[in-house]
């Protein structure tokens, strides 16, 4: 049901008009190298929206102005989503809290 009310929502693909050519590309080229697959953006009922559909973590998306211009803030994001479903990067992203890795919160 909720695929279909999204469906039902849904206008196109594509790149959002204003969002800064070499910014965009530098952004793909970090998702890639941290693991997150291919950037692609759609707009839907709220708006343009940034998504990784090859992700480790469903539904992962935001704010396409958010991922061209602070791709570490995203990525970061990612990887704590990662971890609070049990699954650690082999690559920790330095902004990532070490305290998320700790024994205390894997029990």
């Amino acid at each position: 049901m909720e695929w279909e009310h999204d469906l039902k929502f849904f206008k196109q693909v594509g790149v959002p008009r204003g969002l800064d050519e070499a910014q965009l590309e530098a952004a793909r080229g970090a998702f890639l190298e941290w693991g997150l697959g291919d950037l692609v953006f759609y707009e839907g009922r709220h708006g343009w929206r940034a998504r990784f559909p090859d992700s480790g973590v469903p539904g992962f998306e935001m704010n396409p102005t958010t991922a061209v211009q602070a791709p570490h803030v995203v990525i970061a994001k990612y990887q704590i989503r990662l971890i609070q479903q049990g699954s650690v990067p082999e690559n920790l992203h330095p902004w990532v809290p070490p305290h998320l890795l700790s024994s205390d919160t894997e029990a």
